[in-house]
Order: C-alpha cells, then sequence, then structure tokens
C-alpha cells in the first residue's frame, strides 16, 4: 500500500493476490478507474513517485517484474523492468544524479535499482544478504543518497545509492526476518526503524549501525509494517503486526506515545493500541495525525488522538484484500 495525490486529491494505491494494482480516493473510498493489469501474479509491493511532471505507481509482483504506470491514465509507462530472478517483495522510488530511479528487493537476496524513466538498471545487483530481501527503503547519509534493506538473514543493510557498495557492516540484532525498514530522523541524527518476524521494532543510527535504545516490544505477532512521523511536536514510530494491532511509541523514549486526548482503541489495551480484526499488513502516516492502515479485510484512515473506537474500513471489497510486502509465511 502506498498514499499519494492525483489532481489534488489524496488517492491511495494497493495490490493484490488478484495481479492487478488499483487506486482509490482515500477521501470516499471509491476507486479511480479501473484495475491497473499486466502482472501475471500476486502484487506484493507498490509505491508512488513522479516522471516527467506526472504522477506515477511502481510495483513489484510475483512474476518476478517491476511495472511502471501512469497514475492518471492506468496506463503502463513502458514495459516491465526484468532482472530479478525471484519474487520482488519491495519497491521505493527516489533519485540519483537529479534523475528519477527504482528500487527493488527481491527472493533472490539482491536489492537493484532501475532508471525509472527508461526502465533499464543502473548497475548491478547489490549483493550481501543471504536471505529474500523483504523491504527497501531510500534516504540520506551525509548527503548522499542511500538504501536500506531488510532481509530473511535477520539483518539490516545500508548501500551507497550511487556505487551500490556497503555503506559499513550489516545492522545486528534481529533474530527474525526483517519484514520492513523505514528512514526517519531523531535529535538531528538520521536514523534507521526496523520491524521482525521476532516481534520487536528496533532504532538503529543509520551513520554507525548501532542500535539506539533497546528494541520495542509489545508485539504478539510478526511486525509487517513500519512508519516514521510526529505527533504533537514527539517523533514517532507506528508498527503494524500480525497479532492483529498497530502500536505508536514515542521514537525518543521507546515508550507508549499516548498522551491527552487519547481514549484507548482498543477495549482493554493501552492507548497507543488499535485492535484490528485481522493483521496489519500495511500502514502510511500522513501528516499530521493521518493514518492509513491496510489489513486483509480493508484499508482504513483515521486521525489521531482521540478516536475511541476503531472505524469501518472505508475500502472494503474483494479487491482490497491486499497482503504487504513479505506478510506471508512464505
Amino acid at each position: 500500500m502506498a498514499v499519494g495525490e492525483l489532481d489534488g486529491r489524496p488517492i491511495v494505491v494497493s495490490g493484490s493476490s488478484d495481479s492487478t494494482v488499483r487506486v482509490w480516493d482515500l477521501a470516499t473510498g471509491t476507486p479511480i478507474g479501473g484495475p491497473l493489469t499486466g502482472h501475471s501474479d500476486w502484487v506484493r509491493s507498490v509505491a508512488v513517485g513522479e516522471l516527467d511532471g506526472r504522477p506515477i505507481v511502481v510495483s513489484g509482483s510475483d512474476d518476478n517484474t517491476v511495472r511502471v504506470w501512469d497514475l492518471a491514465t492506468g496506463a503502463p509507462s513502458g514495459g516491465p523492468l526484468t532482472g530479478h530472478s525471484d519474487w520482488v517483495y519491495a519497491v521505493a522510488v527516489g533519485e540519483l544524479d537529479g534523475r528519477p530511479i527504482v528500487v527493488s528487493g527481491s527472493g533472490d537476496d539482491t536489492v537493484r535499482v532501475w532508471d525509472l524513466a527508461t526502465g533499464t538498471p543502473i548497475g548491478g545487483p547489490f549483493t550481501g544478504h543471504t536471505g529474500r530481501v523483504r523491504s527497501v527503503a531510500v534516504g540520506e547519509l551525509d548527503g548522499r543518497p542511500i538504501v536500506v534493506s531488510g532481509s530473511d538473514d535477520s539483518t539490516v543493510r545500508v548501500w551507497d545509492l550511487a556505487t551500490g557498495a556497503p555503506a559499513g557492516g550489516p545492522f545486528t540484532g534481529h533474530t527474525g526476518w526483517v519484514y520492513a525498514v523505514a528512514v526517519g530522523e531523531l535529535d538531528g541524527r538520521p536514523i534507521v526503524v526496523s520491524g521482525s518476524s521476532d516481534s520487536t521494532v528496533r532504532v538503529w543510527d543509520l551513520a554507525t549501525g548501532t542500535p539506539i535504545g533497546g528494541p520495542f516490544t509489545g508485539h504478539g505477532g510478526v511486525v509487517n509494517a513500519v512508519a516514521v512521523g510526529e505527533l504533537d511536536g514527539r517523533p514517532i514510530v507506528v508498527s503494524g503486526s500480525d497479532d492483529n494491532t498497530v502500536r505508536v511509541t514515542n521514537l525518543a523514549t521507546g515508550s507508549p506515545a499516548g498522551g491527552p486526548g487519547w481514549t484507548g482503541m482498543g477495549p482493554d489495551g493501552p492507548p497507543n493500541r488499535i485492535d484490528l480484526a485481522a493483521p496489519a499488513l500495511g500502514i502510511a502516516y500522513v501528516k499530521p495525525r493521518r493514518m492509513v492502515i491496510a489489513s486483509d479485510l480493508g484499508i482504513v484512515s483515521i486521525r489521531l488522538p482521540g478516536l475511541s473506537r476503531f472505524r469501518r474500513p472505508i475500502l472494503e471489497t474483494a479487491e482490497t484484500r491486499l497482503r504487504a510486502t513479505g506478510s506471508e509465511s512464505e
């Protein structure tokens, strides 16, 4: 799942096991156009970007390809991007030397970078992981663009986007597969947040690779998704898990981020926990207080804080029973 904008209105993009990509009006929950077809297998990841001034969608699939779509028309923007030899679990959009690029992570244990305009690979695959690459994010370190990746080898790695060389050694500490990574900032220094099948969320110093504090605990299942944001001037991490919950945590302290106006979203749980009827598979935090959550039952948009009950999903059709990157046992 990804959140973006089309013609001034907020939209949600979803990928599904029915091999399609769909675009939805976030305000009304209605589809915008028909499904984007072309993949021949499960669509596990989507991202939103821009090419030549027009909005685009990038998708990664179990058919081992990455595809690019014109967000306004739904038409493919060129042919499929081929090169991976296994499922594409993750995609992200960024920029390198002024040109837009796509980063993809695959079950072939590699990260690849593509020229978004031409669909051609930029350099060779980034190798070093010894397990499936389930998550990727693009960021910056000391003024240079970097890629962060999370893998089934239980590590997080950082790569120089321009050269493909590792920027330091692997970040070690998780004891399970790393399903999700996000890039953010804490007290002026760049950080990485990761979520794992060991049920924890970890925060890392992007420059040194050292953990910042201990793991964030509380989830009782795989952490499928993480997002970094700000609430009332405080940095937060939002995490979604197979335990059917979403948690909001103070990034600086690791404590629950609930405060005045929070009334407890679960019937018996802490005020920073949102109870769902299904695993949380994808999360987007939209400033200033909007959160979009994807699960097997649909997609919901909520406003924080002060919501006492989880709303009915705004998208609740068979086509929206999507799976986020690496959300199944495979």
